[in-house]
């Protein structure tokens, strides 16, 4: 929140356009929700299948902008199969495939307990029922469904500047599209890969550490950064170089920041790149000791 915390005072008016994607209770951990206090025309579109808990959500949320819709994104409306796991987290649109709960330690929770059928939704059909300004952040998180949400979300797509969404590298959910199949959709959008945030996986039985049934040997999921091609921040307005770059400020990408602020300062004649590298290189220092 560097970049956030200095460019506070100098533009309030910055307004974010979040959407969540996969809430769930403790989800104001996530990195991107202090932005809803540090810019507060903010506000953040948040959806979760499971209406009581959308509600008792949406009570929760105090005075922050947020807005939890209980619907099922998908690619289109119609109606699906949803699996329901032992652990309400691992719920899906695309059946676990049993083998890996079978062949891996730790991963009882996305054992099938139940099956309904379920109503879905296109993300671009929500936006404009609530009115959503174009979409600056997606943040994802509904196991292997993430591109049939990204399918049915063409102009929210036109307009994001980052995505983090969890990707799988097996397919751990029956038909479900991989990391490769995401990638290839959202590069063919001028959205590129950017990074991942912890390779994530299990140990294969019968071997297994007592005190770290989560530690991976297989590596089979993690989250991935997609930002908009940076090859062409020519294209940006002056007000989106700002919000991407402190969208990636938060998620820990201090150099592709001063970049898009270098061209911001190149073409507003601001002096926000100098200030922030500085802060950064200071920051780095101070660490180092």
């Amino acid at each position: 929140m560097l970049l956030a915390s200095q460019l506070y005072t100098q533009r309030p008016d910055l307004a974010f356009s979040l959407v969540e994607v996969g809430a769930r209770p403790g989800g104001e951990s996530e990195p991107f929700y202090p932005l809803l206090d540090a810019f507060p025309r903010s506000q953040l579109l948040s959806f979760e299948p499971d209406e009581p808990l959308c509600r008792e959500m949406q009570q929760k949320a105090g005075k922050r902008n947020i807005r939890y819709v209980a619907s099922a994104l998908g690619v289109c409306k119609e109606r699906r199969k949803f699996y329901i796991t032992k652990h309400p987290m691992c719920s899906s649109l695309y059946e676990p495939d049993s083998r890996y709960v079978d062949f891996f330690n730790a991963l009882e929770p996305q054992a099938v307990a139940r099956v309904i059928d379920i109503d879905t939704v296109d993300l671009d059909s929500v936006l404009v029922e609530h009115s959503v300004p174009p979409v600056d952040f997606i943040k994802i998180d509904v196991q292997g469904a993430e591109l049939d949400v990204f399918r049915g979300a063409s102009h929210a797509l036109a307009s994001v500047l980052l995505i983090v969404a969890e990707v799988e590298f097996s397919p751990m959910y029956i038909g479900q599209p991989l990391f490769g199949d995401v990638d290839r959709y959202l590069r063919d959008r001028s959205i590129v890969f950017h990074k991942f945030s912890g390779l994530c996986g299990r140990m294969i039985k019968p071997m297994g550490i007592a005190d770290r049934p989560g530690f991976a040997i297989q590596h089979l999921w993690s989250d991935a950064a997609f930002v908009r091609d940076f090859f062409k921040l020519d294209t940006f307005t002056p007000d989106e170089l700002l919000k991407a770059a402190v969208l990636v400020d938060v998620y820990s990408s201090p150099d592709l920041a001063a970049r898009m602020l270098l061209e911001h300062d190149q073409r507003a004649g601001t002096g926000y790149a100098p200030r922030y590298v500085e802060a950064v290189m200071r920051g780095a220092a101070a660490n180092a000791r």
